[in-house]
């Protein structure tokens, strides 16, 4: 007659059997599943900080447009002088709407208000691609005054000039190009102030 006997079976007895060489490659395969996570995990984490920081100088510069913005709305006629304008670069003298020229003073403040808008335009150019619209609005406003960038590059008169040109030499020259393209006639002399 057969006979059963019971016992406990202890937990060191409950084991898989795996060979070495299955175990090894459990092994290896798990730790280089660990290496690819830990390295994707640093690859985005190196991305974000890159990311991060060119958000950060973008909106910065956006901050330093729109405070440009608000000196182009304190002073339209330095900003973008209005047909009728006629500055005198020869003379050097700021006369708008017929008004009798202030000589140097207005001339004086007109140049004041440019070296700001090249420091604007100079800051905002480092913190953004060529191709960003921001540069894109900077290059737009040196178009609206490319005859004063153009005739003092040229005959060298202005040192402020000459050290934002020798920096920003190609977007200055964009800008001066987009100028003689859209306003021939010089600032405050449109095609359409003659019509």
């Amino acid at each position: 007659m057969l006979k059963f006997v019971l016992r406990p079976i202890e937990w060191l007895e409950i084991r898989l059997s795996f060979d070495k060489t299955t175990l090894d490659l459990l092994q290896t395969s798990a730790g280089m599943a660990a290496a690819v996570i830990a390295a994707a995990g640093f690859s985005v984490g190196i991305w974000a900080i890159f990311e991060n920081a060119r958000l950060q100088r973008e909106q910065t510069a956006r901050n330093a447009y729109v405070r440009y913005l608000e000196r182009a709305f304190d002073h339209p006629y330095f900003a973008c002088p209005p047909d009728g304008a006629n500055i005198d670069l020869i003379n050097e003298t700021f006369e708008i709407d017929g008004e009798p020229p202030m000589l140097k003073k207005s001339f004086v403040q007109y140049e004041w208000f440019l070296s700001s808008m090249l420091n604007t335009a100079d800051f905002i150019w480092d913190s953004v691609d060529y191709d960003h619209v921001l540069a894109k609005l900077m290059r737009l406003q040196v178009a609206y005054h490319w005859s004063y960038f153009e005739y003092f590059t040229r005959n060298n008169k202005r040192d402020y000039v000459n050290l934002w040109y020798a920096k920003n030499k190609r977007h200055i020259d964009d800008g001066v190009a987009m100028g003689r393209r859209e306003f021939p006639l010089g600032p405050g002399r449109s095609s359409t102030a003659l019509a």
